[in-house]
């Protein structure tokens, strides 16, 4: 579609996995710019959601909005993550090397 940005939404936060794409702006937006943006364009954001999921196709439609977004952000390539916020060793000797992993 040649999209030069894009706006999502995934709730009440934003998601920190976003892959890093120079030149390409997408930023996190509230329901209330959900909201706004499908005022007035005869669509519902969910039926619109709803269509992609099952096509696993765009659904592209112009909006006639116009948006300033301003976003400070940095890019850190060197960057590392880790989910693992805790071990708890065992003491029973023949469970001790069991792992149970909570997601």
């Amino acid at each position: 579609h040649g999209a030069k940005g894009m706006l999502y939404n995934y709730g009440p936060i934003g998601n920190p996995n976003n892959s890093y794409d120079a030149g390409f702006i997408y930023s996190h937006v509230g329901s209330a710019v959900v909201s706004d943006v499908f005022s007035g364009t005869g669509r519902k954001h969910k039926d619109v959601v709803a269509k992609i999921k099952k096509t696993l196709k765009p659904q592209s439609f112009a909006t006639g909005k116009v948006f300033t977004i301003k976003n400070i952000t940095e890019h850190h390539p060197e960057g590392v993550g880790y989910n693992v916020i805790g071990i708890l060793e065992g003491s029973d000797p023949v469970l001790k090397e069991e792992l149970i992993i909570l997601g």
